[in-house]
């Protein structure tokens, strides 16, 4: 008789052994999904034409080349970003995950990687290029930047890997998504369709993937006139600097000119009109991207 209780006491426990791990593995993975800080990741909330939290530069009755689109990845709608034309010229679709003053959003960690899902269709030599910046109040202090020119009809998984330059916590993040062309020759029809975007993973300090260039810091950013780019040089090399609106038009050749060791640039801005840019570093051994906003 007490073999049966000892056994149903033994049932028992295990029951409520199993219900505890069940209870903390949803627990655990309710703060693993909980940890996403995007706004309206996946494009299911959207108010007047465009997608809750998020810039798009459409202009209801007249161009709207971000729309909600199906199928999605996952969910019940997906963003998907289109050429169009506008008063005789291309309307280039670009989405930020930002408002309108272009703060960003809240973050409280060092993320290690930036992951969304995308379709791509080019009708000529366009590009979709996707972008995040960290900002510490007004600085940036990391960034992460891909340019993908493959097409693909089905969705794709696209992960960035960010780049700190700054020891420094981040407390804001903007994200963009935006078709680029290097020649500024938009083809009608164009898009892209963004699915699932996610902020993941923790990270210390990182250095430039450009094996040859150390940047230590941008600041002011966003600039107001002038900002000033740090980095050091880890060979003598000839390095030049141009930079880029989110189209990918250059705008500005900064400066090209040997350079070697620890070095200090100060760009003025003062003439460049508001909005996102790039500021782009080029050597022999390769090129850095760095996001910058412009507000004056």
């Amino acid at each position: 008789m007490l073999f049966i209780f000892d056994l149903i006491n033994l049932i028992i426990m295990k029951i409520k052994l199993l219900t505890y791990f069940f209870i903390t593995f949803l627990a655990f993975t309710s703060s693993v999904y909980a940890q996403n800080p995007v706004p309206n990741p996946g494009f299911e909330n959207w108010t007047n034409g465009s997608p809750d939290n998020w810039f798009t530069g459409n202009i209801p009755g007249f161009g709207e080349p971000v729309t909600q689109t199906t199928p999605p990845r996952s969910g019940a709608l997906a963003a998907k970003g289109e050429v169009l034309s506008f008063d005789g010229q291309p309307l280039v679709p670009i989405l930020i995950a930002t408002d309108l003053t272009g703060t960003g959003f809240n973050v409280t960690q060092r993320y290690g990687n930036l992951s969304f899902y995308y379709k791509f269709l080019p009708n000529s030599t366009e590009s979709l290029v996707a972008s995040a910046v960290f900002y510490n109040n007004a600085t940036a202090v990391g960034a992460a930047t891909l340019e993908i020119t493959t097409t693909t009809s089905t969705f794709t998984k696209a992960d960035l890997e960010f780049i700190y330059f700054m020891n420094t916590v981040p407390n804001k993040c903007i994200i963009t998504f935006a078709i680029n062309d290097s020649s500024s020759v938009f083809t009608l029809g164009s898009y892209f369709v963004i699915d699932d975007v996610e902020l993941s993973g923790t990270v210390g300090i990182n250095q430039s993937k450009n094996p040859t260039i150390q940047l230590k810091n941008i600041s002011p950013n966003p600039v107001n006139n002038l900002t000033t780019i740090n980095f050091s040089l880890l060979k003598a090399e000839t390095v030049g600097i141009e930079l880029f609106d989110v189209t990918g038009k250059r705008l500005l050749n900064i400066v090209s000119e040997e350079m070697a060791g620890e070095n200090r640039k100060e760009i003025d801005l003062s003439f460049i009109p508001n909005g996102f840019y790039y500021l782009k570093m080029i050597t022999d051994s390769g090129s850095l991207a760095i996001p910058v906003a412009v507000q004056h």
